[in-house]
């Protein structure tokens, strides 16, 4: 095969590997060691908790099969879990390492194995994993309907982990790049096989015999490739694994290696048998390179530049994402930890799950907040012609403002100066009482403002769901000017997702700020419940917050309690994961781009080598020989620059033209360097042939 053929072949068992490691992982996860099938337990309607937990261990014991229950990490919820394990097959569990779980890679998901009898205040709806058949899930879940417990079947099938895949790291685009970069790789290298073809056409060979040596040299290609796989390949992956689930890593490696032989093949046969057929004296004279390989250049440039564009440009909007989480990190330096509580995902985000544990969430905040170990802090949009409130960045039609709901402790925590230039604190905690900041530069009637927000926290904020024990609901508010011109921190960006999609309103510059305690009773149970679950409610004394909780019988609304700054730096690492990611796919890109623009480059110079020859020896400059070509190069890249704006890749943004521009005079720069190239290697044979 063609070198460029060969690179191709063995970057694509690169990606191949990697495909396959990432699937595994997310296999994992989804059906931890040993395990085949999941289900869901929607509700438990046993008499008491310890029947729930006996019925569960029974249907393990008479189905022979050990069951999961799978539960986030009560400090780590994003990356560790808890798996409750009802043994009802002895030597199946301790084959699949029992109690010291075989952790695959511990960075995405560290496990730890305890005994069902260690459920305490765990919620037991939720989800389970076993190792149960597919034809035994029915009776099994039919006797956990007969205990007491609603069950349905959850299992996630293998392409539907694919696509989840596919869509982390940016590795569909990686995917897609490299699928255009074998189908022309192997076209062009066919292509570039037609004398060979010719000649054995003349020992009387056929077209399938040219097929079958296509395959068979690709097929060597790979095999080379797969064997400097592993040769480096297996030190690298025991020491990330240690080895650990090896033979089911394995098996996922060499079904993803099959997809990839079979996608070589497919794009093999296609090329070859779509290859146009010529007479054998014309081609063996020199028969001008297709015109199809060039147009199959021209199509995958402008897919793979509309690609790496836009790939280019979330990178760097992850990168400025990165920092940006990264200069926040003093905010969380000052102070103790804060933790956040994560609503349960067995329900705990259902209405009537959230009612219910108002009560004592509300009653444990008042307590906390009084030692000063809650930080409230809710940014939300007030619109002023439509009177509507949400949470969200800074206004932009300047018909409302950001109002920043906070209490005590955030001054403790926060800056925030009055006009006068005097840090703000220990303001009043009374019974129905608030403080409004406003800021001294402020348009409008401070006192108007005041009134809308009596209005406000009394009907309103006070009264979702029921009031707190012994709150009247009436709001009575004072306010005091703050010194305009200062950006205030809102504690945000701590859900478990990428840092780039969390970065509005980390900040509001000059927001109007209520300072509201939990002693007012202005802010309802219901409220605080809703706060906590948006990661606006946290807390510094995360043992004394799961203690108030148990005693008042709420501990099982919530999953978990995380600390926030680790949760930051999560969202910090999961860009940075896919930085790396990208990092591969923007090389593959412009390997692709490059090839592309050579590819056609050939075919262009091969087409015109005689007017080539002719505006050569007559002295046309560079650029009136080439001008159309270089003018087509332009087009080209227009055409990538314009899809990957319509996919949504590219925004009329400064930044992103800037990129776009010196996309376009990279792509005619390599036409340019590609041409001059050419002509400096084939002058000689231009001149002896015309």
């Amino acid at each position: 095969m063609h070198r460029i053929a060969s690179v191709t072949l063995w970057m694509s068992v690169v990606l191949a590997s990697i495909i396959a490691f990432q699937l595994f992982v997310v296999i994992d996860e989804e059906r931890p060691a040993g395990t085949r099938r999941s289900f869901d337990v929607q509700s438990v309607e046993a008499p008491t908790k310890d029947a729930a937990i006996d019925a569960m261990s029974a249907a393990a014991e008479q189905f022979g099969r050990n069951i999961y229950k799978v539960h986030p990490d009560p400090r780590n919820s994003a990356e560790g879990r808890i798996l409750f394990v009802f043994v009802g097959d002895e030597d199946a569990f301790t084959s699949n390492g029992g109690y010291d779980y075989p952790t695959f890679f511990a960075q995405a998901m560290a496990t730890r194995v305890l005994d069902a009898d260690s459920i305490t205040t765990e919620d037991l709806r939720g989800r389970y994993v076993t190792d149960a058949t597919a034809d035994e899930m029915p009776a099994l879940l039919g006797a956990l309907e007969e205990a007491g417990m609603t069950a349905r079947e959850g299992t996630v099938p293998v392409l539907g982990l694919l696509l989840y895949v596919a869509g982390q790291g940016n590795l569909g685009g990686s995917f897609a790049v490299m699928v255009v970069a074998l189908g022309l790789a192997i076209s062009y290298s066919v292509a570039c096989q037609r004398k060979v073809y010719a000649l054995k056409a003349l020992h009387g060979y056929r077209r399938a015999d040219d097929l079958r040596a296509e395959v068979v040299a690709a097929s060597r290609t790979l095999g080379v490739g797969l064997a400097v796989l592993v040769v480096v390949g297996v030190p690298v992956l025991g020491l990330v694994t240690q080895f650990h689930q090896a033979l089911g890593f394995l098996r996922v490696l060499a079904g993803t290696f099959a997809v990839l032989y079979a996608v070589v093949v497919m794009l093999v046969v296609v090329a070859v048998l779509t290859l146009p057929s010529a007479h054998v004296p014309v081609v063996l004279k020199g028969e001008r390179m297709s015109l199809r390989v060039g147009l199959l250049a021209a199509g995958a440039q402008i897919i793979v530049l509309a690609i790496v564009l836009a790939t280019s440009i979330a990178s760097l909007g992850r990168v400025e994402a990165v920092e940006a989480s990264l200069d926040t990190s003093r905010h969380w330096e000052t102070g103790d930890p804060l933790y956040a509580l994560r609503l349960s995902v067995a329900g705990g985000s259902g209405e009537e799950d959230q009612r219910r544990a108002a009560p004592g969430l509300g009653a444990v905040v008042a307590e906390m907040e009084a030692a000063g170990q809650v930080l409230l802090a809710v940014p939300e949009a007030h619109y002023e012609d439509e009177g509507g409130a949400g949470e969200g960045g800074q206004e932009a039609d300047g018909t409302g403002h950001m109002l920043l709901i906070v209490n005590d402790e955030y001054l403790e925590r926060q800056v925030v100066h009055d006009a006068e230039g005097r840090r703000i604190g220990n303001l009043p905690q009374e019974p129905n009482t608030f403080t409004l900041l406003v800021p001294s530069g402020r348009e409008g009637d401070a006192q108007a403002l005041l009134d809308e927000y009596v209005a406000y926290f009394g009907d309103f904020t006070c009264m979702v769901g029921p009031p707190a024990e012994g709150a009247t609901c009436d709001a009575q508010g004072e306010v005091m000017l703050t010194a305009p011109g200062q950006d205030l921190f809102t504690y945000g960006g701590t859900a478990y997702l990428p840092a780039e999609m969390q970065q509005e309103g980390l900040f509001v510059e000059d927001p109007v700020v209520a300072v509201v305690s939990a002693a007012s009773g202005l802010i309802s149970p219901l409220l605080y419940v809703s706060y906590a679950s948006r990661d606006r409610l946290l807390f510094s004394e995360p043992d004394v917050l799961d203690a108030g909780l148990q005693e008042r019988g709420a501990r099982d609304a919530f999953q978990g309690i995380d600390n926030a700054a680790d949760a930051v730096a999560t969202s910090v690492a999961l860009a940075q994961r896919e930085l790396r990611m990208d990092v591969f796919s923007l090389a593959l890109g412009w390997t692709l781009l490059v090839l592309s623009a050579i590819v056609m480059v050939v075919v262009y110079c091969d087409r015109r080598k005689r007017p080539m020859f002719v505006g050569l020896i007559h002295g046309h400059p560079f650029t009136a020989r080439h001008a159309r070509y270089l003018v087509g190069a332009v087009a080209l890249s227009g055409a990538g620059i314009g899809l990957a704006a319509v996919a949504g890749g590219v925004r009329a943004a400064p930044r992103d033209l800037a990129v776009a521009t010196v996309f376009l005079v990279i792509q005619v720069a390599v036409a340019v360097v590609s041409i001059r190239i050419y002509e400096s290697r084939f002058r000689a044979d231009l001149i002896k042939r015309y």
